[in-house]
Order: structure tokens, then sequence, then C-alpha cells
């Protein structure tokens, strides 16, 4: 789970993102990025719909582990930005380690990841 000061949760900030962001579709994610009015902790939520698993408990474990691998690289943001991750058909068959590399890969060619 991610700490509370990097989870998005109002329904008002993802409707903005959503009609402002910058979009990267990946392998097994859609990507959106806008960036923050106030330069705070960079906030992040994972969408995982029906129509990518249809059970509960599918979207939950894919959801997880999308979480997980995000968390992995929290340090590695930016401040300043809202980050929506939409999950893809593909992503139900995916195993964690090319879930966490496709992840850290779009999140890179968003631009959000700081260069080491």
């Amino acid at each position: 789970m991610l700490p509370r000061r990097h989870r998005l949760s109002l329904r008002k900030d993802a409707d903005a993102i959503y009609r402002e962001g910058k979009r990267i579709q990946g392998k097994y994610f859609a990507i959106i990025v806008a960036d923050q009015k106030e330069k705070s902790n960079t906030k992040i939520a994972v969408v995982v719909s029906r129509k990518v698993a249809k059970l509960a408990v599918e979207r939950n474990r894919l959801r997880r582990r999308a979480t997980q691998a995000i968390r992995l690289h929290l340090n590695e943001l930016e401040n300043g930005y809202n980050i929506i991750c939409t999950a893809g058909k593909a992503s139900g068959n995916a195993s964690f380690d090319q879930l966490h590399e496709s992840i850290l890969n779009d999140l890179k060619n968003t631009g959000v990841v700081m260069e080491k």
C-alpha cells in the first residue's frame, strides 16, 4: 500500500488529471501525468476496470502488484505530479517482474523519474 501522502483520492483531482494530463500508453498500463498546482508529494492512483479482470480478487491482486512496483520507486519520483496508472487487458496475464519493469519504463518515459 502506498503511504497516505502519496495516494490520490479525490474524484475532482482524478477528473482534472484525465482532462489535462499527458498520456503514455505502455505494454501493460496507460499512465496519465498532470502537474500539481502546489508542488507537494507526487500522488498516485492505480485503476483496474472490470474489462481487464472480471473477478474482484483478480482486480485487487493486479492493483496490489502495480502499487508495489510503484512503491519500490517512490524515492526516485520527482515532487509535484499527479499520476493515474490504468491497467490494460494484457496486464492480467503478466508476472510481477514484467509489470514492475513496464511501470518503471513508462514512468521514465513520462519524465517523472529523477535522473541518477
